[in-house]
This record gives C-alpha cells, structure tokens and sequence, in this order.
C-alpha cells in the first residue's frame, strides 16, 4: 500500500500538488502563480507514491492503512494527515465581516464545526479565528479606501496577536487571504 506524499488540488481538470511539508493553501497559491487565476476552487486531496489522486476520505482510510494515521491517535504524524484530513477553513475567498459576524459569538454547534471538536476553550478559539479575519478585513479596507500604511500596520499587528492564540492544529487548517502577502509588503493599491 502505498503512502500519502503529497498534498493536491483538482483546478480545472489539472492536478496541482506539492510536497510536505506543504499544506493546501500553499498549493492554491502555487496555483494562483502558475495560472494567474483569481479564484481556486477545486477538490482538495492527496497524491500517493504512485501520483494517484485520493480525495480526504480515501486519503484518511489510505493513511490509516499505511500507518500514517492510528485510529485512536490525536497526535500529527509525520505527514500531518491528521489534520489535513480535517475542513480547511477557506479565507481565501471568504467575505471575511461574514466570517466575523457568524463566529465571533458562535453557536456551539458553529463553534464546534469550525474547530472541529469540542475541546476547552473551543468558543473562544472560534471567537479569536473570527477577530483574526475582521482585523485582516480592516487593514486591507485602510490600505484600498484611504492607502493607510499606519492603519494597516496596526489591524496587522492585531491580526498576527490573534493568529498567536490559535492552536497550531487551526493554524495548519487556514487559508489565508491570497492578498494578505501583498498588503504586508505595501504592494495592495
């Protein structure tokens, strides 16, 4: 049985991946510079040591097979399987003031959706994911609507204070904006 080694996104007929240590937002940015698309929204999967092409279901069972994944175990494995199995929470393409009005005070059932489990603390790291979009909402609105350099460095700032309080295991799972790069560097007119 052969092994996941790649992370991979169906675009438009043509499979896209990367290696690991990559994770799915790395391979739409990777598409985003290949084809200049503006929007990626294809099957996120994973690629076997063949190239075969596994969706996340076939890629959990795949991965449970060949030991990449125990049943009972929580802990990352080398390939990070685990959570890469899990929803990517897609900023990307997300009205992000949408995003912070539905889970900056959650339901639990949003709040567990979102995290994907119920551990401690898990409304909160749902409020905190929500205010990590609203301030990147706001530095980009500060850059776009008044060209603000100090406006964005500040909701940036707030931004990055808000992504240090989340788990590594949420981190793993956001794609961020495909701007967020650009305003950082002052390249976002």
């Amino acid at each position: 049985m052969n092994k996941l080694i790649h992370v991979a996104i169906i675009h438009e007929g043509t499979v896209y991946s990367l290696p690991e240590p990559n994770r799915h937002h790395h391979v739409i940015r990777h598409i985003v510079e290949k084809t200049g698309a503006r929007y990626v929204d294809g099957e996120q999967g994973f690629l076997d040591e063949d190239g075969k092409f596994l969706d996340r279901v076939q890629a959990k069972i795949r991965a449970r097979e060949t030991g990449q994944l125990q049943i009972d175990d929580p802990i990352r494995k080398p390939f990070g399987v685990e959570y890469e199995i899990m929803k990517t929470i897609d900023l990307s393409h997300t009205d992000l003031m949408d995003f912070w009005k539905r889970y900056s005070k959650p339901t639990r059932k949003d709040a567990e959706e979102l995290v994907q489990d119920r551990r401690t603390g898990y409304l909160r790291i749902s409020a905190t994911l929500a205010n990590y979009a609203c301030n990147l909402h706001i530095a980009y609105q500060c850059q776009v609507n008044n060209h603000d350099r100090h406006g964005v460095n500040v909701y940036l700032q707030c931004a990055d204070l808000c992504w240090e309080q989340l788990p590594h295991d949420v981190q793993d799972r956001v794609t961020p904006p495909s701007w967020l790069e650009d305003l950082r560097n002052d390249r976002v007119s």
